[in-house]
């Protein structure tokens, strides 16, 4: 019959100490998906309050919309959260004319 006295804290130290461990080879994980690009929502340097929205559709197309006036740069942070769900802004590089 099991002793049902309580262990004294040296004696619980030592059972959980001494107890052998299973130890699991590092697996290898397999890539994580993380779903499709952000959309990218950038500022046009050739024409002033224009920017776009640059995205890849659920078919894998790629998309652009273009919004310009005061509120563009609002507009297209709006529409790209709505239709992408996730989405970066970036600086775009002007394009040199040789």
């Amino acid at each position: 019959m099991p002793d049902n006295k309580p262990l004294t804290l040296q004696e619980a130290v030592r059972a959980i100490t001494s107890t052998p461990r299973i130890r699991r080879a590092l697996e290898i994980q397999p890539e994580v998906d993380h779903g499709p690009e952000p959309a990218k929502v950038f500022e046009d340097h050739k024409i002033p309050d224009q920017w776009h929205v640059e995205g890849v559709n659920d078919d894998g197309h790629k998309e652009v919309e273009i919004f310009t006036g005061s509120t563009a740069r609002r507009d297209a942070l709006r529409y790209a959260m709505r239709t992408y769900g996730h989405f970066r802004e970036v600086q775009r590089e002007p394009h040199s004319s040789n």
